[in-house]
């Protein structure tokens, strides 16, 4: 009883030197500097970029979207779910397969199809029809990477440590013609963060939503 007593006497002494017109100014200001203090090293401390979002490389495909863009890659895309969402905002001429949108877009059907490609599964055409897509961009060591080159014939077009892009003709991509196949990078690739999104969207720029 007497602790309570003593710390609700205290709480109110504090109050009421808060109250004070000059103290009551003070902590409002030590409060903003805190604050800002605060902020600033959440933007700052640990990043290559300040003041941005910034996207980890070794987590998501950088660098293999980028050869998407530059080699005018297009067409269906199977995707990794954890990178859907990038390759909506980055690819806009290559619908993927799943994204993090789940089942407010895609059937249960469809996203069971999906994991059951990334484990190198049978996958039910009339649900997820690998015949009709044009482009794959998945982890480097998943089982389905395997499946698609050596049970479906899909070529590798480029890999890194973290992703592989492969592509089911690469006759219908002229810019990969006379490139030797598949173009391999190393860690440099996957080593470092990059500002994201670091442009308006392709999507965006093309008109679309």
């Amino acid at each position: 009883m007497d602790g309570a007593r003593r710390v609700g006497a205290l709480l109110k002494g504090t109050t009421a030197l808060l109250l004070q017109p000059s103290l009551r100014w003070f902590a409002v200001g030590a409060f903003l500097v805190l604050s800002g203090v605060m902020l600033r090293a959440a933007m700052t401390l640990h990043k290559d970029n300040g003041l941005t979002m910034e996207v980890p490389k070794q987590l998501y495909p950088l660098a293999a979207v980028r050869f998407i863009q530059d080699h005018g890659l297009s067409g269906n895309l199977l995707v990794f779910f954890d990178w859907g969402e990038l390759c909506l905002w980055e690819l806009p001429d290559c619908p993927p397969s799943i994204d993090g949108r789940l089942d407010t877009c895609y059937s249960r059907d469809v996203i069971s199809a999906n994991w059951n490609l990334y484990n190198g599964e049978s996958v039910d055409s009339r649900v997820l029809p690998l015949s009709d897509a044009d482009i794959a961009l998945l982890p480097r060591n998943l089982a389905g990477v395997k499946m698609l080159v050596e049970d479906l014939g899909w070529q590798a077009a480029y890999a890194d440590p973290l992703a592989v892009v492969l592509v089911r003709q690469p006759g219908r991509f002229p810019r990969l013609s006379g490139t030797s196949l598949p173009l391999i990078r190393g860690s440099e690739a996957v080593e470092g963060r990059e500002p994201f999104p670091d442009r308006p969207s392709l999507r965006i720029r093309h008109g679309g939503l």
